[in-house]
């Protein structure tokens, strides 16, 4: 019981700072253009969306351990999806930032 008050605290609390931090993210300019391939705030998205689909799969399985007193364990492609994830994020987070030092060309460019 004392378990699923935690995490219902737990739960609560991430869902006030993610309604309160999503306010300000569509606030700041360079995330407005995000779904619409603005500089980093699709990865940012995408980053976000594997971490709640995984958290949220995570905490699926809570009820049906409760009865052994034992966290479930973390399935390994969980942890494949969220590091995929973290990949695409930093992957594209490093394009941005050398994007003024390298010149990249499309296939139809010489």
């Amino acid at each position: 019981m004392e378990l699923a008050l935690l995490i219902a605290c737990f739960a609560a609390v991430l869902a006030g700072k993610i309604l309160r931090g999503a306010a300000q993210w569509a606030r700041h300019p360079e995330n407005r253009n995000a779904l619409r391939g603005g500089k980093s705030g699709g990865l940012r998205l995408q980053m976000l969306a594997a971490s709640l689909v995984t958290a949220l799969y995570y905490l699926s399985r809570l009820p049906q351990s409760a009865a052994s007193g034992n966290l479930p364990p973390v399935q390994p492609y969980a942890l494949a999806i969220l590091a995929g994830s973290q990949a695409v994020f930093l992957v594209g987070m490093a394009r941005n930032l050398l994007r003024p030092f390298v010149s990249l060309k499309s296939e139809g460019e010489k």
